[in-house]
C-alpha cells in the first residue's frame, strides 16, 4: 500500500493534530471508514484485523475480525443494520450486519485472495459490490452482499462515470 494513514485529530481547525491511536494493535491504518449514521463512529483497518471507535478516535476496540491483513473497509447503513465490508489480503471479503460484533468471510468466485480495495455502487434500490485484487481477473462484482463474486465479463461493465472512484486509481 502506498499511502500511510495515521489516526490524529485536529481540534483547531488542521492547524495542529494529536494521535488518536489508544488501543490500535497497530498503529499503521491502511483503511479508515466512517459510520454513516454517526460521525463518532469509524472504522480503522490494519495488519492486525479491523478496529471500531465510538468516541471518534479516543480509544479503540478490536472488531470480531481481529486477526487479518485488512487491505480496505467500506460501510453502509440501512435500516437499522450497520454493515461493514472488508477486504482481507490472503482471506477475501469479511462482511459484518451488525457494526463488527460478528464478521462473515466470503470468497466463492474470486479469482485471487490478494484482495486490494473494495467499493459500492448502487443499482436501483440494490447494491453491487466491487474488489479490486491482484492477480486473477483483476476486479469482481457481487450482487448478494458479497457472498459470492463474480468475473466482470458476467456484466456490462458501468460507464467510466459510474465505477467508485477509489476503484480507479
Amino acid at each position: 500500500p502506498g499511502i500511510v494513514l495515521v489516526v490524529s485529530k485536529g481540534p483547531d481547525s488542521g492547524r495542529t493534530f494529536a494521535p488518536r491511536n489508544n488501543g490500535l494493535g497497530d498503529h499503521y491504518v491502511r483503511a479508515l471508514a466512517f459510520d454513516p449514521d454517526d460521525p463518532a463512529i469509524l472504522y480503522a483497518g490494519t495488519a492486525d484485523g479491523a478496529y471500531k471507535t465510538s468516541n471518534s478516535g479516543a480509544s479503540w476496540t478490536p472488531t470480531a475480525l481481529a486477526a487479518g491483513d485488512v487491505t480496505d473497509l467500506v460501510t453502509d447503513n440501512e435500516g437499522v443494520a450497520k454493515r461493514i465490508w472488508v477486504t482481507v489480503s490472503g482471506q477475501g471479503v469479511a462482511y459484518s450486519s451488525d457494526g463488527g460484533t460478528s464478521f462473515q468471510v466470503f470468497s466463492a468466485g474470486l479469482a485471487s485472495l490478494e484482495v486490494t480495495s473494495i467499493d459500492l455502487e448502487d443499482i436501483g434500490v440494490a447494491k453491487r459490490i466491487w474488489v479490486t485484487m491482484a492477480g486473477g481477473d483483476g476486479i469482481a462484482y457481487s450482487d448478494d452482499l458479497g457472498q459470492t463474486w463474480q468475473g466482470p465479463w458476467n456484466v456490462t461493465p458501468p460507464s467510466r462515470r459510474s465505477i467508485p472512484v477509489k476503484l480507479l486509481m
